[in-house]
C-alpha cells in the first residue's frame, strides 16, 4: 500500500468528520436559546371529583364547580445553550389556545430559588414575565381554564381525549433572541 494513498484516506476521513462536526456546531450554535414545555397533567376537576361523589360540592369564587372546569400543571424549563435575560425579549412568553377557552386563573406555584417568574392572563392567552431565566433552571405553574359547555357537549371529553386534544391545540409564541420555538 502506497503511503500516498493512505494519506488521502486517512485525510478524506478527517475532513468529512471534522466538517460534519462543524456544520452541527453552526446549527446548535444559531440558536443557543430554548424553552422547554412540559405539561404535567390535565384534571377536569368535575370528572374527578364532584361526578363520583355528589354529595360532594367544590366552588370555585362561590360558584359551584362546571363540568366545563380544568385544572392544568404544567412547567417551563429553559433547556438551551444560553441565559435568557430581560434585555433579549422582545415579546414575552405567550400560551395560547387555537379554539375558544377561557382561563380562569393562572399562578407560578414552585421554581428554582432564584427565579422570578410570574404569569398573568390578557387577551384570552397567559403571558409569562421570565426575568432573568439561567439555563437549567425552571418553574411550574397552574391554571383554572374552561371550555365553553357547547364544545364539551359536541366534542364529548373523556379525560385521556381530553390531554390530547388540548396538547395539539395549544401553541406558544414568543420573541426572544437567539432562542428556537417551544419545545412541547
Amino acid at each position: 500500500m502506497d503511503i500516498t494513498f493512505l494519506i488521502t484516506i486517512i485525510g478524506t476521513i478527517s475532513t468529512f468528520v471534522l466538517g460534519t462536526w462543524s456544520i452541527l456546531l453552526v446549527i446548535r450554535s444559531r440558536y443557543p436559546g430554548e424553552i422547554t414545555f412540559y405539561k404535567s397533567e390535565i384534571i377536569g376537576l368535575y370528572d374527578s371529583i364532584i361526578k363520583n361523589f355528589p354529595e360532594f360540592s367544590l366552588q370555585y369564587n362561590n360558584v359551584n364547580v362546571s363540568q366545563n372546569l380544568f385544572l392544568l400543571k404544567g412547567s417551563i424549563i429553559n433547556s438551551g445553550y444560553k441565559d435568557i435575560t430581560e434585555s433579549m425579549i422582545s415579546e414575552k412568553l405567550t400560551l395560547g389556545f387555537s379554539d375558544e377557552i377561557n382561563w380562569i386563573n393562572a399562578r407560578v406555584i414552585s421554581s428554582d430559588s432564584k427565579v422570578k417568574a410570574d404569569v398573568q392572563i390578557e387577551n384570552a392567552k397567559l403571558i409569562f414575565n421570565l426575568g432573568l431565566f439561567r439555563c437549567k433552571e425552571f418553574f411550574r405553574f397552574e391554571t383554572l381554564f374552561e371550555i365553553p359547555s357547547k364544545d364539551l357537549k359536541d366534542k364529548g371529553y373523556p379525560n385521556f381525549e381530553l390531554q390530547e386534544y388540548f396538547t395539539k391545540h395549544l401553541f406558544f409564541s414568543h420573541r426572544i433572541a437567539d432562542t428556537k420555538k417551544v419545545k412541547i
